[in-house]
């Protein structure tokens, strides 16, 4: 079974988000990842977007990103769960099920309320028909590995959560293609791809950061153990969204039909 295939968003520089959307379909696309940021910058907003999307034939697998948002720290509960509910909404009017929530990078974050957190984003979604891609991110203070990710999924138990797996923050701090074996198929809804050249410094988390979201590179064009990855996740039944999440000041600056083609082109040479 072929696996849908998506782009984000975020690969793209400072250009109207209707060129964003017009050169993923262009490129083959099937799906696009799109951010709270994109509906912000566009008239009409989350509708307008989906109301795009329709006429392209283009679907959106998710949108990014709710930040901080699983072990808070209890003086920003009330904001911080506000802030889900506005993100709920903007999914809806999107026509996306899924919400993505990477782990969190607060110095503050209060482990002790993670699960309370992560049960009552689940039950939130749920009453929405919503889903919560919960992403170890490679730098946060809860969760950092993807095995505790993991764990915190697997516990809560709740169909609609599972783990937006960005190959990014796994591979960025040394894990292997056979530490990925550790995290059922069953719990992943989606696998994003970017790479890094192996000459970047990543020491410490400012330097992790600044590298991601501004230096990585295309899937094929670092050192990351990809192919291997997605074909061992495959193997294994994975039948979920594969895109691509490349965050790069370089590739900001070029033309959108150039960028979305050049993505699909590293994303087909990975799965062939």
């Amino acid at each position: 079974m072929k696996n849908p295939l998506f782009l984000n968003t975020g690969i793209f520089g400072n250009f109207p988000v209707e060129l964003k959307l017009e050169a993923s379909k262009a490129a083959d696309f099937d799906l696009v990842e799109v951010r709270r940021e994109d509906c912000e910058a566009i008239a009409g907003g989350a509708r307008e977007i989906s109301r795009i999307c329709a006429g392209l034939d283009l679907g959106i697998a998710s949108v990014m990103v709710l930040r901080d948002a699983v072990g808070i720290p209890r003086d920003m509960v009330q904001a911080k769960r506000a802030e889900a509910l506005a993100m709920f909404e903007i999914a809806l009017e999107l026509g996306t099920d899924c919400v993505q929530v990477p782990s969190n990078a607060l110095a503050n974050a209060d482990r002790r309320w993670a699960d309370d957190d992560f049960r009552w984003l689940a039950e939130e979604a749920g009453r929405r028909s919503l889903r919560v891609a919960y992403e170890a991110l490679s730098w946060a203070k809860l969760d950092r590995p993807l095995v505790e990710a993991h764990s915190r999924v697997a516990r809560l138990g709740a169909a609609n959560v599972g783990i937006e797996l960005d190959l990014f923050h796994h591979f960025v701090h040394g894990s292997s293609q056979e530490d990925l074996d550790a995290v059922s198929i069953d719990n992943i809804f989606q696998i994003q791809l970017s790479d890094l050249p192996a000459d970047i410094d990543i020491a410490g988390d400012d330097a992790l950061i600044f590298a991601a979201r501004h230096r990585r590179v295309l899937p094929g064009d670092g050192h990351f153990a990809l192919r291997g990855a997605v074909s061992r996740l495959r193997d294994r039944g994975f039948v979920g969204p594969i895109g691509i999440e490349v965050f790069s000041d370089e590739i900001r600056e070029m033309n959108p039909s150039q960028v979305a083609i050049d993505a699909m082109r590293s994303l087909a040479c990975l799965l062939a």
